[in-house]
């Protein structure tokens, strides 16, 4: 997707690839020198050139924050690589791929496809721009607190429940890939705009107060039914558009279910991770804008086995030695 006329390529690094290359500048021993080229080559590419720019996202503290001791060095280095560039929260950013959909499903002029629907700066802008100069100098300013304790047990919590619940699904029937990802679809529409609403009137008839998450996904089923209303003339209902081959093929939805699906068909004898948790949602994240998409070695497996090199173009590369050199040579060749 292009958001202006100096393109740089977008390069999303993974946490096995920010924590190795964190390592690496430690000189931590047993990582393998080739995490030292590919650091030298991010370096002059996001910060010489400007031919590259790695950008953050709130997942990469979400993910740092249950490694203390490379916690900080992690946070450091994607900010580093980011060069003040990062993806909004994905909650942010499907709600502006629904509103899109909703244009596209009845007939109007889809809104201008800009930057500010997906990132919270232009990733295409010089990074001097956004540099504070002062004394002489420039810098960055960068408030960064550690996650509360609270959340990281949170966190690790939700992982451990995922794979629980992973782990006990029901896998006798063998439909095809086809069939699993549009039952992902349908599960993930209603959990999404669906569900949350009556949870809501649900907790407040119980005399409970809702779950904050329940609040802001029923506000964002409620945006865009109001924005359905007022683009509809007719008495459509609104169930008609979330199941629609519009709103089912919003990229956010689209990888994140396609990999879901990828998981029960393609790989039904490997065992659910806790990594899954974070890693699926970043990728539905970044697999859409970014030209270069760094993950794990099983996520790079199930992008190629759910197809989605065909729909979105992008290149996969996984931690392992040749993909790292493969991959440092791109970079240098930009």
């Amino acid at each position: 997707m292009h958001f202006g006329s100096m393109m740089k390529t977008l390069l999303y690094l993974d946490q096995p690839f920010v924590s190795n290359l964190c390592k690496s500048r430690r000189n931590h021993p047993g990582v393998d020198p080739v995490w030292r080229r590919l650091d030298e080559v991010l370096r002059h590419a996001v910060t010489r050139t400007e031919t590259v720019v790695c950008p953050a996202s709130p997942f990469h503290d979400e993910e740092a924050s249950l490694d203390s001791r490379l916690a900080d060095d992690i946070h450091r280095i994607v900010v580093e690589y980011s060069a003040g560039v990062s993806f909004l929260y994905w909650t942010t950013m499907l709600d502006t791929q629904a509103r899109r959909a909703l244009y596209k499903f009845c007939g109007q002029p889809l809104p201008e496809e800009g930057w500010d629907g997906v990132f919270d700066v232009n990733p295409h802008g010089s990074r001097h721009t956004r540099l504070i100069h002062a004394f002489g100098g420039t810098f960055t300013i960068d408030a960064h607190c550690r996650r509360p304790a609270e959340f990281i047990e949170e966190h690790r919590e939700s992982k451990r429940a995922l794979v629980e619940q992973l782990q006990a699904t029901n896998r006798i029937d063998t439909p095809s890939f086809e069939e699993v990802l549009k039952r992902q679809k349908m599960s993930f529409i209603s959990a999404r705009f669906l569900l949350p609403a009556r949870n809501v009137q649900r907790a407040f008839r119980e005399g409970r107060f809702p779950s904050v998450v329940d609040i802001e996904n029923a506000d964002s089923g409620h945006s865009l039914l109001t924005e359905f209303r007022r683009l509809t003339s007719t008495d459509r209902p609104f169930q008609e558009f979330l199941l629609s081959d519009e709103m089912l093929s919003a990229p956010f939805i689209d990888v994140f279910c396609s990999l879901y699906a990828a998981l029960d068909v393609h790989a039904k004898g490997r065992r659910p991770r806790e990594s899954d948790f974070d890693d699926v949602p970043i990728l539905a994240t970044a697999i859409p804008y970014c030209t270069l998409v760094a993950m794990d070695a099983g996520m790079k497996d199930l992008c190629h086995k759910a197809r989605l090199h065909e729909t979105y173009a992008f290149e996969s590369y996984c931690p392992k030695t040749d993909d790292v050199e493969r991959l440092t040579e791109r970079v240098a060749s930009l």
